[in-house]
Parts: C-alpha cells; sequence; structure tokens
C-alpha cells in the first residue's frame, strides 16, 4: 500500500507539542508498516517555512522513508 502523508500530520509530529502528535506519529509508523510514504511537492513547499530550509526537509523526509 502506498499512503499519501499530507502536511498537518507532518507538522503535528514536528511541532512536538501538539495535541495530535502521538497519534499522528502513530498514523505515520502504522502507514509505514503497511507501504511506502509518499508525499507531493505541495507539502514540501508548505514544510520549508517550518524548517530551516529545503535540504531539512528532504532530510527527514529520507529518515522517514
Amino acid at each position: 500500500m502506498i499512503s499519501a502523508l499530507d502536511t498537518s500530520v507532518i507538522l503535528d509530529v514536528l511541532v512536538g507539542g501538539s495535541a495530535f502528535c502521538e497519534s499522528s506519529m502513530h498514523g505515520i509508523n502504522q502507514a509505514r508498516r503497511e507501504g511506502r510514504l509518499i508525499v507531493c511537492e505541495c507539502v514540501i513547499a508548505e514544510l520549508v517555512p517550518a524548517m530551516n530550509d529545503r535540504d531539512e526537509v528532504l532530510e527527514l523526509m529520507l529518515d522517514w522513508q
């Protein structure tokens, strides 16, 4: 199965103090166990302002596979 990650789910995890952090991380881990994770270019573009730069976003995506 291929699961597409939405920006809001990723930001829940990155912010850390979010009320949805734990459930979002659980969902990401479950999706990763069931198959591949993907993100579209729009998600990358929306994450760049929340992080230092584009390379940091890409590194995170590689870490999350």
